[in-house]
């Protein structure tokens, strides 16, 4: 090994004064020899970690050296042409990135105004229930993403967002039925039914039984809820009901009628009628109303 009269640089700028050789002035380079840390133990030779172990590293036997290594050196001249050749690289390939991806940024706005063009409207309407639907948020992520929406997600998107503003409109048209305390007979719709776990399991004296909450709807479109133990019909049946209204809510933005002790007093068929069943003909007969109760004359006293 022979030392040069000239500074010497590592690639990262740090100077260099020992174990250089081969040396070439003129094109700027050199080697450089010089003896690196033990990569387990860092150098420290010995660490409490291993105190079970005789704390010695089992790498370096304790020395903290770790194998010769072999770099090369430049001179200030060097390095700095060195260093200006990678920045013009690194120029070069930023440009290309930059262009590709605004390259790419405009075919994919392309894309996206190409989907707007041809349905708009469901993306306006997925960004607009987005927080009312998990499964329309997600195709809005995906379309933000991608800015297209397979002919399929489109389509379940529509449907959705039918199904909610419907859903928004009947919940604006719900209005309260009749007065709290009022015996009413009304058709409606069984649109779900709820079932209520009782949570004794069969061991408590003081079990309802299986109890349900019923959402019902009239013909006028309001909403009506029972919660009890009594069976209405199943869901999708219309019944002519006869109940009292128990109370006044609203939920959702809806308002609610609560009803209590429902009398089913007919179903309603596929032709519009309401029947009943007649156990004396062995079928059913269409529905009559029961004659109105008239008041009873009030008796006079006697001459």
């Amino acid at each position: 090994m022979s030392d040069a009269k000239s500074s010497w640089f590592n690639r990262y700028g740090s100077p260099v004064t020992r174990g250089i050789f081969d040396a070439n002035e003129a094109k700027g380079t050199a080697k450089h020899t010089y003896q690196d840390v033990c990569s387990r133990c860092g150098g420290a030779g010995a660490s409490d970690k291993w105190m079970f172990t005789g704390r010695v590293c089992f790498d370096c036997r304790g020395n903290g050296k770790g194998p010769i290594r072999t770099e090369p050196v430049y001179t200030a001249e060097k390095l700095a042409a060195l260093n200006a050749a990678q920045a013009k690289r690194n120029a070069v390939q930023a440009a290309k990135l930059a262009a590709a991806q605004a390259a790419e940024a405009a075919a994919a706005e392309a894309v996206k105004a190409d989907s707007l063009a041809a349905y708009g409207d469901v993306v306006e309407g997925m960004r607009k229930h987005e927080a009312a639907d998990t499964f329309l948020a997600d195709l809005l992520r995906k379309f933000e993403q991608a800015g297209k929406l397979s002919e399929k997600q489109v389509e379940a998107a529509r449907n959705t967002i039918a199904r909610l503003e419907a859903r928004a409109a009947e919940r604006a048209a719900s209005q309260f039925v009749a007065e709290v305390g009022k015996r009413i007979e009304v058709i409606v719709t069984v649109e779900r039914i709820i079932p209520i776990p009782c949570g004794c399991s069969g061991t408590r004296h003081y079990c309802f039984g299986p109890r349900s909450i019923y959402l019902l709807r009239d013909d006028n479109g309001n909403r009506l809820v029972y919660k009890g133990g009594s069976h209405i019909a199943s869901a999708g049946v219309t019944v002519l009901v006869k109940a009292t209204v128990d109370g006044h809510e609203s939920y959702k933005d809806e308002n609610q009628t609560i009803i209590a002790r429902p009398k089913v007093l007919a179903y309603r068929e596929d032709d519009g009628k309401l029947y009943v069943w007649d156990s004396e003909i062995g079928g059913a007969k269409e529905y009559a109303p029961a004659p109105a109760k008239t008041a009873r004359k009030p008796k006079t006293p006697e001459a």
